[in-house]
């Protein structure tokens, strides 16, 4: 089985975020953890791999919109850059499957997730993601001009809301972090998370990363899965805060108080 997991270091992944600038009429923003690896890239130590990169656009469009407006001239970008695409149906996106490589051993696949809601859904969302896009970032760096991002003020709130939401019942896995989450990060202050270790960390998720790509679902499976997902965010958080204390993003302290205050609004309700 060849890779299925690569940082911003990688071709591949550059290639993806670069195809997004032939569909820019639609303001496609890169959102999640692929995100947060963009705006933390000059700690490139501490990339760690991610499956795709989750993409939302402003219009909340169908499968049959997709096949026809975005992911034909996606994938002749990408075809021109030498890789194979498919279209897919996932439940809650729609996908553009890149791969390179014949032989199975040396493939690389990644995969172009845009994020679709459903009707219903999107109407609670909507003024989610007119949000991330008003407030994103345009971005520059080998290989890819002006990609949309959104802001660390827009994602780090949401991490944090999920940590405390599923880490109440999972202090094995947050225990360590759970007060500076409830304190130091609601209110901005990055010294103390800051001061985690990454080296050993980021290794240990990219296993977790590999050790789910060999399971089946079963009830191990969800835990794992859940462990995973936990590591993930708060290792995101822990590497936003590095970055902040090094000053190598500039944060808008107010949006992202604010965004702390309307997302993290009912904190009765998460502990």
């Amino acid at each position: 089985m060849g890779r299925t997991s690569f940082d911003l270091g990688d071709k591949i992944v550059r290639d993806s975020l670069a195809s997004l600038s032939v569909v820019n009429s639609t303001n496609p923003v890169v959102v999640g953890g692929l995100a947060v690896q963009i705006h933390c890239r000059r700690k490139s130590e501490f990339l760690r791999d991610t499956p795709d990169a989750d993409i939302l656009t402003p219009e909340n469009m169908t499968y049959e919109h997709f096949l026809i407006d975005i992911f034909p001239r996606v994938a002749e970008y990408l075809r021109d850059n030498g890789y194979q695409v498919q279209p897919k149906k996932g439940r809650g996106n729609h996908c553009v499957k890149v791969m390179e490589g014949q032989n199975k051993q040396d493939s690389k696949t990644f995969f172009i997730h845009w994020t679709n809601f459903g009707k219903e859904v999107y109407a609670g969302f909507k003024d989610y993601v007119q949000k991330q896009i008003n407030y994103s970032r345009f971005e520059s760096f080998e290989g890819v001009e002006n990609v949309r991002v959104a802001a660390l003020e827009e994602i780090l709130p949401l991490k944090v809301r999920r940590a405390i939401k599923f880490g109440r019942d999972r202090q094995d896995v947050v225990g360590p972090f759970y007060d500076l989450l409830t304190t130091d990060a609601e209110y901005g202050d990055w010294s103390r998370l800051s001061a985690f270790s990454l080296e050993g960390w980021k290794l240990k998720i990219e296993e977790m990363q590999r050790k789910l790509g060999r399971k089946v679902a079963s009830c191990d499976y969800r835990d794992m899965a859940e462990t995973y997902k936990l590591n993930k965010d708060l290792f995101d958080i822990c590497l936003a805060a590095r970055v902040f204390n090094e000053g190598l993003y500039a944060l808008d302290f107010y949006d992202y108080l604010n965004n702390v205050d309307r997302i993290l609004g009912h904190k009765e309700e998460l502990r």
